[in-house]
């Protein structure tokens, strides 16, 4: 019978002298100060990339293109479009169009503004705004962290 192993076994197990096994003491529950150290570092590198090294690279090259590179050559062919063509393209990036003075003329009334207002403050307006905002991959990892070590702490306090 499968119980009758298993009772065996139990029955060995309290049959042994405590003075015989030796005391291996106390386990300890709590993470390590090394743990810890990982577990930040492991948060901390991607973010201070991310942040002095690919932002701002990033920055440039967008800066750049728009002098002189591909996002120009588009904003050109943009520009050269005849006039009823390429409306809604022309009417997104009147902004840029302007700032590389490839568009003359007074501003369409009403739908720049509206678009200008929008860009400007767009960054205020994501959820949590700016760097707290899910289009970040730095915050999405530190939220996947943080749920990490918060079931890890359930796990260690309600079992």
């Amino acid at each position: 019978a499968p119980g009758a192993a298993r009772r065996a076994g139990r029955d060995q197990l309290n049959a042994l002298d405590p003075g015989s096994v030796p005391d291996l003491g106390l386990a300890d529950d709590g993470p390590s100060w090394a743990t810890l150290a990982i577990l930040v570092l492991v948060v901390a590198l991607p973010y201070a990339y991310w942040w002095y090294e690919i932002v701002p690279a990033r920055r440039r090259q967008i800066a750049s293109s728009k002098r002189r590179g591909e996002i120009r050559e588009y904003l050109e062919d943009l520009s050269e479009a005849p006039q009823g063509e390429r409306i809604g393209e022309k009417w997104m990036y009147d902004k840029y169009l302007r700032e590389g003075k490839l568009l003359d003329g007074p501003r369409p009334k009403g739908a720049a503004d509206a678009v200008g207002a929008f860009e400007d403050g767009l960054q205020e307006a994501l959820p949590g705004g700016g760097f707290w905002s899910f289009d970040n991959p730095v915050f999405v990892v530190l939220l996947v962290a943080g749920a990490f070590v918060a079931s890890q702490l359930a796990g260690r306090l309600f079992a």
